[in-house]
């Protein structure tokens, strides 16, 4: 049992390797918790869509299930390494993974957010089986994706320290 806490507290880059396992079982812990969580979540959201006639709780388990491993991964890898005693360079390599990979993923939430509700929109006012609906519907999706993506980079780049009001 001694060897083992002499082998635990052993230091390597400033942290011991009780700090290392615990910020591994943390990680994996995280990951897990979330990773059921979501299954647990989808599978609730998706008895209750069956029973209900609108497509838009369908809609939101379709958003749900879109959500996976890289978000959590990262998420789970930011929360692990905070009490860790890591340099910043590698603080900062974190932190720019988390605010990258979660801004992708919510722009991609938004485009889809974007394109059913502006669907939804034209076609409820429209209901015919018109082909300039579904152009109309694909041109402003086109254009709010642009958007959308441009809205991204900038928050992306203002994370990442690069002065954006030239671009603003």
């Amino acid at each position: 049992m001694e060897q083992l806490n002499n082998i635990l507290d052993l230091v390597i880059y400033q942290n011991t390797i009780q700090s290392y396992v615990l910020a591994i079982v943390t990680f994996l812990g995280i990951l897990l918790a979330l990773t059921v969580l979501k299954k647990v979540l989808i599978g609730h959201l998706k008895r209750i869509a069956k029973k209900t006639a609108t497509d838009f709780d369908d809609f939101i388990v379709m958003l749900l299930s879109g959500i996976g491993l890289p978000v959590f991964c990262v998420v789970s890898l930011y929360f692990a390494a905070l009490p860790l005693n890591l340099s910043e360079t590698i603080r900062v390599f974190i932190r720019y993974a988390l605010v990258i990979v979660v801004t992708i993923r919510s722009a991609l939430l938004l485009q889809k957010i974007v394109k059913y509700g502006i669907g939804k929109a034209y076609r409820q006012r429209v209901k015919s089986d018109d082909p300039s609906v579904e152009l109309m519907i694909k041109s402003m999706t086109g254009i709010t994706r642009w958007v959308i993506w441009v809205l991204a980079i900038i928050f992306i780049l203002d994370n990442l320290g690069v002065n954006i009001s030239t671009f603003v």
